[in-house]
């Protein structure tokens, strides 16, 4: 499925050997974490130097991305998605609009941020475990003996 993500990210399947070389690495690297039943994916997020706004922003934008690549690969309801997913998705909904909080302080919005980048690394798990199903091939129809 690599080549059909790379198809859909890049225009016109053009970039140069170097980034095709990444994404490749970022889809192998990705990949083995989901396969991992440890859960340690990591998010591909702003470092904590980084002002929390900007990691908020980046969050946000990730779960878009995130949303953006179940709908390409063909999961067009969330509601028809089976135990926990359609929940998860939701909520991915809900994060990808997220923005600091200007009213609370820096350390509540540290924790906030904190909570929400856990939560989204654990549902991206949680989700390909559940729609495990939908990644299987269809197996053939058997054929009759007469």
């Amino acid at each position: 499925r690599l080549e059909d993500w790379l198809r859909e990210i890049l225009p016109e399947g053009r970039a140069a050997p170097e980034s095709a070389a990444a994404l490749e690495g970022l889809f192998s690297a990705t990949s083995a974490a989901l396969l991992q039943p440890d859960m340690e994916l990591e998010l591909v997020l702003p470092d904590d130097e980084q002002p929390i706004d900007v990691r908020t922003a980046a969050l946000a934008q990730w779960c878009q991305g995130f949303l953006y690549g179940l709908g390409a690969g063909g999961i067009t309801d969330a509601a028809e998605l089976p135990g926990d997913a359609a929940e998860i998705v939701r909520d991915f909904t809900e994060i990808s609009r997220a923005a600091v909080d200007a009213t609370q302080g820096e350390e509540s919005n540290e924790a906030a941020y904190a909570e929400l980048v856990e939560f989204v690394r654990v549902g991206v798990q949680l989700l390909f475990e559940e729609l495990a199903v939908l990644r299987r091939p269809s197996a053939p129809a058997a054929t009759p003996l007469h």
